[in-house]
């Protein structure tokens, strides 16, 4: 970035401007015109023209650079720059190329009236020139890899020669070297040439790989290293085995030995190792047993037997009571018992068997199950005792026609009982009584005292006229011309009279009906 402040003197002419010639403080200052002021040689009078330019690395800079011209706000006038009008507070971007790392270009007043002085800034972001190196790391050379005859990192020979009995082959790994030739570079982002970078540089690729070779084993035979050692006992003990009897016996005891390993790739002795074992040396003889032939054995028993009577009984079960069909019981006791007993041994050897010690008692108690079958049987129900809670006869005698004889009946409770009966066998174990209350009808003879009325006639023949009885018979009765109701039916109105008159043999007589209730 380059940033320049130049001034410019603005002037009113009073001559022809064409013959003026000059360029006022270095090309910074010049004067006011309405065309741009030229020499003799026709180069601006006023112009802007910087020192050279050079970028970071010292070169002198190069081609079209992009540039702004700016006149600060509180510029007397307008510029004009390469005929561009810059106005007070304006920015005016613009490109122009170098000239041997100078910038320079025209600048003038806008108008030729504008009288004064002006400063104004010339701001160059960046600087280039075509000279400058912009290196950036590139892509390295290489030669192509080849077999340096150098081998590291070897590793053991692999099975171990300690655990192999017979001819093998043994493998290792290593490291074959490979090397190659870098040599690093940078390239240029301006104008594309690269350079080497330091010196080359050799690399190294260490690459996995392994070899063989045949190994050929040999043993010699095993020999006897040291004194025997470890010895155990006599065995089996003599006092493992019965008087009578003989028994071999074995004495063991430990001898070492070696034997050497070696181990050849064609004549070349590349290791031996001692193979190393330890064998049993035994030793033999017959001896006689001193054990006690005389061992326990079972012992002889009498017949158990019961001691007393029976006890501990418990309830049989289930209960009889609410049963009401065969079942079973069942219930269990107690019973003492004892038996003799004779301790004996028995010769392992002779197979004798002798008794041991006095005849000895045991005792046990021994717990008896029994069960029986309970047979159930029920009898019918009886009454017992008599009725009782009994309503009143029915009907009542004095609904009954006196005289009359009729059955009267009644509703009483009565209890009844029936016996159920249990028997084991043709043993009874228990009864039990089973009560009920039923519902009993009762009736008896009896005769009627209610006293019947009933419609009773009866017939009068008086001689007299009857209209001369007529009150006579209206005093006894109620007068009708026919009876309104039959002769014997029952009737309720006790001494109640129906009176019917006629006249009989030529009204000589008045013949009387009576029809009475009574």
């Amino acid at each position: 970035m380059k940033t320049f402040t130049a001034s410019l003197l603005g002037m009113v002419l009073v001559s022809s401007a064409t013959s003026l010639v000059f360029a006022a403080g270095n090309g910074k200052v010049t004067l006011p015109a309405a065309s741009y002021l030229k020499d003799a040689k026709g180069n601006a009078v006023g112009y802007f023209k910087s020192d050279v330019l050079r970028t970071a690395q010292e070169n002198i800079a190069t081609g079209v650079h992009d540039f702004e011209i700016r006149l600060p706000d509180d510029a007397a006038f307008s510029i004009r720059a390469d005929n561009k009008v810059i106005k007070p507070g304006g920015t005016l971007p613009m490109s122009k190329g170098l000239n041997n790392g100078v910038l320079q270009f025209e600048v003038a007043p806008l108008r030729k009236q504008d009288i004064g002085k002006v400063e104004y800034e010339v701001y160059i972001p960046s600087l280039y020139s075509i000279d400058d190196r912009f290196w950036e790391v590139f892509d390295p050379t290489y030669t192509p890899w080849l077999d340096s005859g150098q081998n590291v990192d070897y590793e053991n020979w692999l099975p171990p020669l300690a655990q192999q009995m017979t001819d093998f082959t043994q493998t290792r790994k290593y490291k074959d070297v490979y090397t190659r030739v870098r040599q690093d570079r940078d390239k240029d982002t301006n104008v594309g040439e690269i350079r080497n970078h330091g010196a080359p540089v050799t690399e190294y690729d260490y690459r996995a790989a392994t070899e063989s070779r045949d190994v050929n084993a040999s043993v010699d035979a095993y020999v006897n290293t040291g004194e025997l050692h470890d010895c155990g006992d006599w065995v089996p003990p003599a006092s493992e085995t019965y008087e009578g009897l003989t028994v071999d016996q074995t004495f063991t005891c430990q001898q070492d030995q070696t034997r050497t390993w070696t181990y050849k790739v064609g004549s070349e002795v590349i290791g031996t190792h001692p193979q190393l074992q330890s064998i049993d040396d035994i030793k033999y003889r017959t001896v006689p047993g001193t054990k006690n032939p005389w061992l326990s054995t079972a012992s002889a028993f009498g017949t158990w037997t019961n001691v007393d009577a029976a006890h501990s009984y418990t309830s049989w079960d289930p209960a009889i009571v609410n049963q009401t069909s065969n079942f079973t019981q069942s219930r269990s006791y107690k019973q003492n018992q004892t038996r003799t007993e004779q301790k004996q041994q028995k010769n392992a050897v002779t197979g004798e068997i002798r008794s041991v010690g006095a005849l000895q008692n045991n005792t046990k108690i021994l717990t008896i199950n029994e069960t029986r079958t309970i047979t159930v049987s029920v009898s019918g129900y009886s009454n017992s005792a008599g009725v009782y809670s009994c309503s009143g006869w029915s009907p009542g005698t004095g609904s009954v026609n006196s005289g009359s004889r009729f059955t009267q009946t009644r509703s009483c409770r009565q209890t009844q009982v029936r016996t159920w009966s249990y028997k084991a066998g043709s043993t009874l174990i228990t009864t039990r009584p089973e009560n009920r209350v039923i519902n009993t009808t009762q009736s008896r003879g009896a005769t009627g005292t209610k006293v019947v009325t009933k419609w009773v006639k009866e017939r009068q023949q008086v001689p007299q006229s009857c209209d001369y009885m007529r009150n006579w018979a209206a005093a006894r009765g109620t007068i009708v011309n026919s009876f309104p109701v039959a002769e014997g039916a029952a009737c309720n109105q006790p001494g109640k009279v129906y009176i019917t008159m006629d006249q009989t043999m030529q009204g000589q007589f008045c013949g009387i009906t009576f029809l009475g209730c009574k």
